[in-house]
């Protein structure tokens, strides 16, 4: 199958798997026994994804991304658990079926709660009319470019990789990031609008990315899956505004309690800078119903 090919297949097999629920879907569609699952609430097999689905309440795609034999969708999922769940889905496309499945989720903040999180309302919501759905985690732009730019993507997406994300180069930043027209989906500091820069260098302290596993890319977005930490106990903390006192509450830079994470990271381009990102963060579970890990 040819890009677009693998595209519809995959929109195709997630509407029959997801929205009509249809369990003979996994025995079309997925590699039985052999299927290699890193999702840590599902044994190893194609089998255990039928009682999954069996509990699925709903589940809406809100973008795809194909390179290669990969595919990842970008999903909110009811039913997983108690609460709706955002999503990204990586899977591994062989020889007419989908072979192995990586999994990136947390529970849903709607944005009407995104003040639990920070002390503000997110930059940019008057100018917005108060419409923070636009910040949700999953709103934003769907349209993925022409293919063709694909291969420029992808050399700036290993620039961003090495340079800022795992080197963390940060003074760099402006040569990535579009500084005055940004839109932030992480419900920690959403935004939308300007002084993308200075808010970005703003959480640096809250997290660090230790490895990337895979570069997915796609016209003009690509997707990080990566493993790191992130700070504990910055629910309360504004992020888009963080004080030396909230740093030093913490520990201080360098110094503070640190999660262990999966990420998933989103991030749309135009005129060769980053306009928009999304995001999600699992914890590295202690337990795992399969062996093959989180990566």
């Amino acid at each position: 199958m040819n890009k677009e090919e693998l595209r519809e297949f995959g929109k195709k097999v997630f509407y029959e798997l997801k929205v009509q629920k249809d369990l003979t879907a996994v025995d079309r569609y997925f590699n039985g026994k052999d299927y290699i699952q890193h999702d840590p609430r599902l044994p190893n097999g194609a089998e255990g994804m039928k009682e999954r689905i069996k509990n699925l309440k709903s589940a809406q795609t809100y973008r795809v991304l194909v390179d290669g034999n990969l595919v990842v969708s970008h999903v909110r999922y009811e039913g997983l658990s108690g609460k709706p769940e955002i999503c990204f889905d990586i899977l591994r496309f062989e020889n007419n079926k989908f072979v192995e499945h990586w999994i990136i989720s947390e529970p849903e903040v709607l944005p009407g709660q995104l003040n639990k999180y920070q002390v503000q309302k997110p930059a940019g919501a008057e100018a917005m009319g108060q419409n923070l759905e636009i910040l949700s985690q999953v709103g934003g732009s769907c349209e993925i470019g022409d293919s063709s730019m694909t291969e420029k993507t992808r050399a700036f997406a290993e620039r961003f990789s090495s340079e800022i994300l795992l080197n963390r180069q940060f003074d760099k930043l402006p040569n990535f990031v579009n500084n005055d027209n940004y839109t932030e989906h992480d419900f920690r500091f959403a935004f939308k609008g300007g002084d993308a820069v200075k808010k970005f260098k703003g959480t640096v302290p809250f997290w660090k990315l230790s490895k990337i596993h895979r570069v997915i890319v796609d016209g003009n977005f690509f997707f990080t899956h990566g493993e790191g930490e992130i700070a504990l106990g910055i629910d309360n903390i504004d992020l888009l505004n963080p004080t030396e006192g909230m740093i030093q509450g913490l520990g201080g830079e360098g110094n503070m309690k640190m999660g262990k994470y999966a990420m998933g990271d989103l991030w749309r381009m135009e005129n060769n800078k980053i306009v928009e990102h999304w995001d999600v963060c699992l914890p590295i579970p202690a337990q795992s119903m399969n062996q093959n890990g989180l990566f």
